[in-house]
């Protein structure tokens, strides 16, 4: 709003309207069982597929984004070759839906991109603020109350109290939800709130994530945490090894939990889904076993002969009655259905997904924080979680898009200014 006078500006309304969809999909897929709108990250992949390949051919991609898609190409005809020499699965409707399923990380994120450089005046975003503002002052009111009463909205005890979920669910719902959070303090964070403002809205996430009591979570309130200390007195706000090792040390604190049940125990379902994806891509070496074969989604619902080669059907969560576990293992799903060639390659999309977003410093020291916190927060998730190829996954990774094409917007204002001068 401008002047008294609502501004719409369609390109820019769509784009936040589908990040909206991504929480609300969620939300009625859990509580309600709609199963149209649960689809929305996937329909919203299809849309960047078709807009990517209008772009290409009319305005045309340059420099890191045209690498950036052809990476991502490569990785997915790798993952189509994989299904024609491995022929653990034969039927092309579920390779079709785990393409779709690893396409919509990247693509929306380029897309996202591309938009938000032309964005000017941060509509995208501007549009998400009631939401976020809304999300975060609703989820930490029923949060005080779910301390003192439960209202449905806890899970099992932790820490001496019950894990808080606010509306999306006991399985791994409080994880997803403190992303939610996050995305939506980022949001205001680039916005024109003031601080003091803005600090009652950080304050209020980071109360939520401690009643979340999950390690994801924690993980990105660490992660923040630890940067803003870091850059307190710093104006460039550059990401070093310093910032590495100190993130390393509090997570490591923060997580021993996770790491003693998920990772050093190497019969754990996390550890197994890790373990079997390398014997995945050393017997269909080099190429792996392609979509819908191992830890994918698709694999899970159509239960992947390869599970009953590695006695998974005897495992608990992993047997074709329970298959709680076995969408828990991205990184083992990765490197089992792309090889170790597709492996290396998926690795350089997410370093560049890295150097896109690196440049949010510019929009200052809490947005700079907040895109670095999720990002390193959704690969360490890989480790033991499904988040990132959930909706939730897709929405942080269109957040951090159109963050990353704020960024080198202002980048080249500021050059231009500069010159100019």
């Amino acid at each position: 709003m401008e002047n008294g006078k609502i501004i719409i500006r369609p390109r820019e309304l769509i784009c936040a309207i589908f990040i909206f969809l991504m929480p609300l999909s969620l939300y009625l897929e859990i509580n309600f069982r709609v199963p149209l709108v649960a689809y929305s990250d996937e329909i919203l992949c299809v849309i960047s597929i078709l807009f990517i390949l209008y772009y290409s051919l009319f305005h045309s991609l340059k420099g890191k984004s045209l690498v950036f898609l052809l990476l991502i190409v490569i990785v997915t005809v790798i993952g189509f070759a994989g299904n024609l020499f491995s022929e653990v699965i034969t039927n092309y409707f579920p390779i079709l839906i785990d393409a779709i399923a690893f396409l919509k990380l990247f693509v929306p994120f380029l897309v996202y991109h591309v938009i938000a450089i032309y964005d000017k005046d941060h509509f995208i975003f501007r549009y998400l603020v009631p939401f976020s503002k809304f999300l975060i002052l609703s989820g930490s009111f029923f949060g005080l109350i779910s301390l003192f009463v439960n209202i449905g909205m806890s899970g099992e005890k932790r820490y001496g109290i019950r894990s808080y979920n606010f509306v999306f669910g006991n399985t791994g719902g409080g994880s997803r939800y403190g992303f939610m959070l996050f995305c939506c303090l980022l949001i205001l964070a680039t916005t024109n709130i003031p601080l003091k403002k803005y600090r009652i809205y950080e304050i209020l996430v980071i109360f939520n994530i401690i009643i979340i009591t999950k390690g994801a979570s924690m993980v990105l309130a660490v992660c923040y945490i630890v940067l803003v200390l870091m850059w307190r007195y710093s104006k460039t706000y550059k990401f070093t090894v310093s910032n590495v090792v100190g993130i390393a040390i509090a997570g490591i604190g923060f997580s021993s939990y996770q790491i003693n049940t998920y990772l050093r125990d190497q019969e754990s379902p996390r550890m197994r889904l890790i373990r079997y994806g390398a014997v995945t891509a050393n017997t269909y070496f080099p190429l792996g076993s392609g979509f819908a074969t191992y830890a994918s989604d698709q694999a899970n619902k159509n239960y992947s002969p390869l599970y009953y080669e590695y006695g998974f059907h005897k495992k608990f969560g992993m047997s074709p009655g329970n298959t709680s576990f076995l969408n828990d293992g991205y990184i083992g799903m990765v490197i089992g259905e792309f090889g170790w060639i597709g492996a290396i390659l998926f690795v350089a999309l997410i370093v560049m997904v890295f150097i896109y977003i690196n440049k949010s410093g510019i929009l200052g020291k809490h947005a700079k924080a907040l895109t670095i916190a999720i990002y390193i927060s959704l690969i360490i998730s890989t480790l033991g979680t499904a988040i990132i190829k959930s909706n939730i996954g897709v929405m942080c990774f269109s957040v951090l898009g159109v963050i990353s094409g704020y960024s080198y917007s202002a980048e080249l204002k500021k050059e231009k200014s500069s010159n100019s001068t």
